[in-house]
């Protein structure tokens, strides 16, 4: 459930165009650290970071970043997954070198790329959402049966409520729809970062 919920959340961010200038920070570079890009806004001093007007910038400076990342901290360890936007495609990025359990690497695949024009990306996602759907209904429909032993009790209103929301709060308009990323600020705020990266 939790991937289904963090999925949709930044889909309609995977669809909007990153401007050039900014895919740098955005792109995996399999030669770099998977961090490598988030420099302007993890190595200033702590003087800087508690500054409010400098606080403002970094918060801004991470956050269109943050939306364009898988969240995957329930799992262990996480995964790293971006999703990098152009005006064509929809480029799906991972890089889990460091991504370790007792000492071997955690995931199959360290580091990688799948590229899907936009159109199949947006097909993708809804077939998935279809298909999980379509899975909870069964799962649900089988509590509602009775499947569930006597001393466990379920809201079964409340429960095929919230399934029949959950199904209907994804379409077609709301993965496309532009979340109106103020780039001129981002772009702002990523350039002083970087002056200020400079001055320390």
């Amino acid at each position: 459930m939790r991937l289904h919920e963090d999925l949709f959340e930044i889909a309609p961010y995977a669809l909007e165009d990153v401007p050039l200038e900014l895919r740098v920070f955005i792109n995996i570079d399999v030669d770099q650290p998977w961090d490598n890009t988030w420099h302007v806004w993890r190595d200033l001093p702590d003087s800087i970071v508690t500054d409010e007007e400098h606080a403002n910038l970094i918060d801004f400076g991470a956050t269109w970043l943050r939306q364009r990342t898988l969240g995957s901290l329930y799992l262990s360890p996480a995964a790293n997954i971006r999703l990098c936007p152009d005006s064509d495609n929809v480029h799906i990025q991972w890089d889990n070198r460091s991504s370790e359990f007792k000492s071997q690497q955690a995931w199959s695949t360290s580091t990688g790329t799948h590229t899907l024009p936009r159109d199949a990306f947006v097909e993708e996602v809804l077939s998935f959402h279809e298909r999980f759907m379509s899975a909870m209904d069964k799962r649900i429909n089988e509590v509602i049966s009775g499947a569930l032993p006597k001393p466990i009790r379920v809201d079964l209103n409340g429960l095929a409520s919230k399934q029949q929301k959950r199904a209907a709060s994804v379409n077609h308009s709301s993965l496309v729809r532009c979340p109106g990323t103020d780039w001129t600020h981002a772009a702002k705020a990523i350039a002083r970062l970087k002056e200020l990266r400079g001055e320390t």
